[in-house]
């Protein structure tokens, strides 16, 4: 008996319906925060030791259960005034109105799309990483007064701890100075603020930058107005000053 219900549970396994399984019982929303918050505060910063992640660290997002479903998200931008963006499915080319929707069909149509080594669900780690913050709401938000539910000292100490344990297994202190860096880093930001103090925990996460993505496009709005006043002055020299240079020599 108990050796064809282990033979049963591996052709499962082996068909992809236990990774299903676990990708339905992972929220969505909440790993596509997690994963914001990560590239948004992280992996800029992980640059020099992301090749060094030992292959348990939970903050790999190479784990992400939803990663190849993502990637297979596409976007269809509106042709003309009277069309709508639209969310194409890269698996089977369905497309829906709404993002919400095109996950719901990920996740009963394309469950079973996982990568082997995606076994990280990342909405687990929402909690440590104040997802809560970054995307308030109305009927779950820490970090407001209204609707605030009371602090369970208990609850925060436990995440504490287990913030302070992915610091310390996803960057040792044996990797070097920047794995270090890294370390400190996230026990400051994510950990310490694992606490009652809500304004204070505020406080520290909004010395929090997120990652400059348009310095092209500043490069670009500085070349753009040295451009607007190179020629605006040159057509007040044209215009203005050469006429009355002209007037005054006749």
């Amino acid at each position: 008996m108990h050796r064809g219900f282990s033979a049963a549970f591996h052709f499962l396994l082996a068909l992809g319906f236990c990774s299903s399984a676990i990708s339905h019982s992972c929220d969505r929303a909440q790993s596509r925060q997690a994963q914001w918050i990560l590239e948004e505060f992280l992996l800029p910063r992980m640059s020099k030791v992301r090749a060094q992640l030992p292959e348990d660290c939970p903050l790999d997002l190479s784990h992400n259960i939803f990663l190849r479903q993502e990637q297979h998200k596409r976007v269809v931008l509106p042709r003309t005034e009277k069309d709508i963006k639209l969310h194409k499915c890269g698996f089977c080319g369905k497309t829906f109105r709404a993002e919400h929707f095109l996950d719901n069909h990920l996740d009963f149509r394309h469950g079973n799309e996982i990568l082997p080594n995606a076994t990280s669900c990342l909405s687990d780690l929402c909690p440590i990483l104040h997802c809560a913050y970054f995307f308030p709401t109305q009927s779950e938000d820490e970090f407001t007064h209204e609707r605030r539910p009371p602090c369970d000292a208990l609850l925060m100490q436990t995440r504490r701890m287990r913030c302070e344990r992915i610091a310390h297994q996803c960057f040792p202190l044996a990797l070097g100075e920047e794995s270090h860096r890294l370390y400190e880093f996230i026990v400051h930001h994510f950990c310490e603020t694992q606490h009652c103090d809500v304004e204070e925990a505020q406080e520290i996460l909004k010395t929090l930058k997120p990652r400059k993505t348009s310095g092209g496009l500043n490069a670009w709005g500085v070349l753009l107005v040295v451009g607007l006043v190179v020629y605006y002055v040159g057509l007040y020299i044209v215009r203005v000053v050469i006429p009355e240079i002209h007037d005054h020599d006749d």
